[in-house]
């Protein structure tokens, strides 16, 4: 009967001291906060609801205090003349997750039938999280 005590007692205190709480995987400080876009194709219907507008969901790593980022607008998106970029910086609030990108598009230069395409990307440099989207194409498209 010792011996069975004295067996679980040696792999007991093995298994306590072999235990690693590093954590797995990247690491990052407090002060890196990290961007994402949701996907990497997004597709929006637009009607007379949307005032010519949509807007394109950001996430962001932590909660915790104010943070911006930075987004650009494709160049052939730019020159079509029909989507341009409200918010070249989105804003996240204390304690929101979310942000959004909004584009405007012009109404007067759109076809009813064509699909425009645009593609947002983050500004060089940006932080992005693991898994992160770093860029995201939006179809816009009347319904």
């Amino acid at each position: 009967m010792k011996n069975y005590i004295l067996a679980i007692a040696v792999l007991l205190s093995g298994m306590a001291t072999s235990c690693n709480k590093d954590a797995e995987g990247a690491v990052y400080a407090e002060s890196e906060m990290a961007f994402s876009f949701v996907n990497s194709k997004q597709v929006m219907e637009t009607g007379t609801e949307n005032t010519g507008m949509v807007k394109v969901p950001v996430y962001r790593s932590s909660r915790n205090g104010e943070a911006k980022v930075q987004v650009v607008l494709d160049e052939k998106a730019v020159a079509e003349n029909v989507l341009k970029l409200q918010t070249p910086e989105v804003t996240f609030k204390d304690g929101e997750p979310a942000a959004y990108v909004e584009l405007n598009f012009s109404l007067a230069n759109r076809s009813e039938k064509k699909k425009y395409v645009a593609v947002l990307t983050f500004k060089e440099g940006t932080h992005l999280s693991p898994s992160a989207k770093a860029s995201t194409e939006i179809t816009i498209q009347q319904k």
